[in-house]
């Protein structure tokens, strides 16, 4: 899976909230099987959120370290500062190496239409992508994740493209279940 939309914060706080680090405004979310907010402490557990931005190059070694640290999601936020491309193939290497291992891979990217293709460049094979919006009334994206009828398919299912992370969404329960 892929969140992409042109707001940081927007971007950020959807894969701080699967990853049971942030809570979310309204909705329920549900991630490897676990409810949010009720468990949360169990989430962070299991689930890893990296931000290459703050890495400094060493995010391939982060993806392989929540590897084997054992985590059901990786959250990887920022994938558009993710310039050389060195550092690009191994990063690709390990979320695929991750995938293999059963991982769900989340991906986070800020920007236009390039810095999308190059965060689904990152998986294997095409991805489902979640473009988020700014919420109604709020212009710099910080207040809202996203409609639940923003995501759109780009190829195969994230579980294919990473895993067994899949997404879902209704307009009636604005649930949403990341693996």
């Amino acid at each position: 899976l892929v969140v992409a939309g042109q707001e940081l914060a927007g971007v950020s706080a959807f894969l701080l909230a699967a990853t049971g680090r942030l809570a979310t405004d309204a909705g329920d979310l549900k991630t490897l099987g676990l409810v949010l907010p009720e468990r949360a402490s169990k989430v962070r557990r299991r689930a890893a959120y990296l931000d290459a931005a703050q890495l400094d190059g060493a995010t391939a070694e982060a993806v392989e370290g929540a590897v084997h640290d054992g985590v059901g999601l990786i959250a990887l936020d920022h994938t558009e500062t993710l310039a050389d491309s060195g550092l690009r193939g191994r990063v690709r290497r390990e979320l695929a190496a991750a995938g293999a291992r059963g991982v769900a891979v989340v991906l986070g990217a800020v920007g236009d239409a390039a810095a999308l293709g190059e965060a689904e460049a990152l998986l294997d094979g095409p991805a489902r992508v979640l473009e988020l919006a700014p919420a109604a009334g709020d212009p710099d994206g910080t207040a809202g994740v996203t409609s639940p009828g923003a995501a759109r398919k780009t190829g195969r299912s994230a579980s294919d493209a990473s895993g067994p992370a899949h997404h879902t969404s209704s307009d009636d329960s604005k649930k949403r279940v990341l693996a």
